[in-house]
């Protein structure tokens, strides 16, 4: 099983990327079911407390729907959800004004009015949350399609920025029977970056998904250091003794999930991960695990956890620790609440389209 490990702080400013500016960050209730569009099932982001979490864009364009994953030409319409390939990593975001203006984000119409002087600044400016990327946003509206920088977080995180006090801010969101909705935020500016995951303590986490079978075998990743661009499977060695790997495919553009190659192959199956920078994860660190007995004649749940043996690599890594305020920011599961996927349009508090 994957084990605790202490960590080594080093300077974030070393591994944080460039922000990108003028994002406007619509809310969500909850991702849908049984998953994201990430493959990452909500109770799994719950588990490893990644329940503040945001959808960003699938496509760049407002008035063209290419098929997704997006390829060939069409790649030029790719939105920062990048066909998946952003799923699992994690973003600091920093508030900026507040919209002082009717701020719907209808199609063709210009957000916050257009107008520079409509977003009005407070004293929330400048509160920070780091949040994983677990879901897509591929709505026919102005913030899904016209806005490059957009993000749409999980309501109920819309609760979990922090000033540089350390303190939180003021409640924006507020839950009533299963559902959640906001008031007084009219979808503020913000600008965002990558980062690596904040203060991780375990080792990957790898799952089956629902459907898959001993001859079909599709696995999830998560708690990733630094986010997933690919998985490769053991298949032997050559003549020459080489080890020898073939690359899962990616379940259409969900990130984190992938089909494995050779389901042939007989248990336990080996896989190694690459990241975000196409690095090999810890180095190269190998996880084998067998199919689980409970899926014999197919996986009926959402995700199924699996026990794994993990060999070489460099683990643990020096790991990174983000500057975090002095007071322990909310990772109470109980923040990921939620049962309607509200599709309104976020105006004066209400909930963005989904």
């Amino acid at each position: 099983m994957p084990k605790s490990f202490l960590l080594l702080a080093l300077p974030m400013a070393l591994y944080a990327q460039v922000w990108n500016e003028g994002g406007v960050a619509t809310h969500f209730q909850a991702i849908g079911n049984p998953f994201g569009a990430c493959g990452v099932p909500e109770a799994v982001l719950v588990n490893e407390k990644a329940s503040d979490y945001v959808a960003l864009n699938v496509f760049n364009t407002p008035t063209i729907f290419p098929t997704r994953p997006l390829t060939g030409a069409d790649k030029k319409w790719l939105g920062l959800y990048d066909n998946g390939r952003n799923c699992g990593r994690w973003l600091e975001v920093e508030l900026g004004g507040n919209c002082s203006v009717a701020n719907g984000g209808e199609p063709g119409q210009p957000i916050c009015g257009g107008n520079e002087a409509n977003w009005k600044p407070d004293s929330l400016n400048g509160a920070k949350l780091y949040a994983i990327v677990t879901d897509q946003c591929s709505d026919d509206n102005g913030w899904c399609r016209d806005n490059a920088n957009h993000i749409d977080i999980h309501t109920p995180a819309l609760n979990n920025f922090r000033l540089p006090s350390g303190n939180l801010i003021p409640p924006y969101a507020f839950e009533q029977n299963g559902s959640w909705s906001t008031q007084n935020y009219n979808n503020r500016q913000v600008r965002w970056r990558f980062i690596p995951a904040p203060n991780i303590k375990t080792d990957l986490n790898i799952h089956y998904s629902e459907g898959s079978k001993p001859e079909w075998r599709r696995i999830i990743v998560t708690n990733l250091p630094n986010g997933i661009h690919g998985v490769e499977q053991w298949v032997g060695v050559d003549g020459a003794g080489t080890d020898q790997w073939q690359a899962a495919t990616m379940g259409g553009d969900m990130g984190q999930m992938f089909v494995l190659p050779r389901a042939d192959l007989p248990d336990p199956m080996k896989i190694r991960v690459f990241d975000a920078n196409d690095s090999l994860v810890y180095g190269g660190r190998t996880y084998s695990f067998s199919f689980p007995a409970s899926c014999s004649v197919g996986c009926t749940v959402a995700s199924v956890p699996v026990d794994y043996v993990a060999t070489g690599g460099v683990f643990p890594p020096a790991a990174i620790t983000l500057p975090l305020p002095s007071s322990k920011r909310n990772l109470d599961p109980t923040a990921a609440r939620g049962g309607l996927f509200a599709r309104m349009y976020n105006l004066l508090g209400q909930s963005r389209a989904r």
